[in-house]
């Protein structure tokens, strides 16, 4: 395996493939379709993507169809044959391209991929208040935030105060001290809504990642808990209509 070391691979790479064609693959032992209605032999290549590039070659692509696509996470270091940085005809980037077949035993985990779906997204910030209706007051005042939502969550006061598009979840709680919470202060951790929550889980065990609090029901949502690096607490969630409260759907809204 080599690449051109002029620009940055990662070793991680992807690629977009229907269902069926992985599924043809894990019988052969190699996959060998370059992209969307080409193979290998055709195009002398398999397009990757990184994982940036993914969504723009969904959209770009794919965006029409209607059969079941998955997303291959392929690692750089169990492939056999040459990885070359490539600007395809009309493109303005390099993308990655595999210059022989794709061994099955390379392909790291298998993910479902719906292109007008994202899969996941930054929900909010999720910060403590020493005195909630302050903060509340601070955010309006001066940064024209407008509160969406004030409810009482898992046991406590949670208000959901929109800033532009982006949200803050403002906890009632004190915030905590560095020496009680791993010097996270007044930030308690990141909110990613994502779909398909036990799916991601697996996958991402699959690839060795620990979590802190495994898959927990709450009202309208399960979340889970697991640190990204240089240990910044994440809060992985997906909305339950089920178990929604009638004033809270819009805290999770996603079309």
């Amino acid at each position: 395996m080599s690449c051109d070391h002029n620009r940055r691979v990662t070793r991680w790479l992807f690629h977009l493939a229907f269902e069926a064609d992985w599924d043809a693959a894990q019988h052969d032992g190699e996959y060998r379709i370059s992209t969307r209605g080409r193979t290998l032999a055709d195009e002398g290549f398999i397009h990757m993507s990184g994982a940036a590039q993914l969504p723009g070659v969904a959209r770009r692509f794919y965006s029409d169809v209607t059969e079941p696509l998955v997303v291959l996470t392929v690692d750089m270091l169990e492939l056999e044959h040459e990885v070359r940085l490539e600007v395809p005809s009309g493109a303005s980037e390099a993308f990655p391209h595999l210059y022989g077949p794709l061994p099955v035993h390379a392909v790291a985990s298998v993910r479902p991929f719906d292109p007008a779906r994202p899969e996941a997204r930054l929900h909010h910030a999720h910060i403590f208040a020493a005195d909630i209706e302050a903060t509340i007051d601070w955010w309006t005042r001066h940064l024209g935030a407008e509160v969406v939502a004030d409810e009482i969550l898992l046991g406590s006061r949670n208000v959901m105060i929109a800033v532009g598009d982006g949200r803050l979840n403002v906890y009632d709680q004190p915030p905590r001290s560095a020496a009680t919470d791993s010097g996270r202060g007044s930030v308690h951790h990141l909110g990613i809504q994502v779909r398909e929550l036990e799916q991601l889980v697996a996958t991402m065990t699959s690839a060795g990642v620990e979590f802190r609090k495994g898959i927990t029901d709450g009202e309208g949502f399960k979340y889970l808990m697991v640190a990204a690096p240089d240990d910044i607490l994440l809060e992985l969630f997906e909305s339950v209509d089920a178990s929604m409260p009638a004033s809270a759907p819009g805290w999770f809204a996603w079309d």
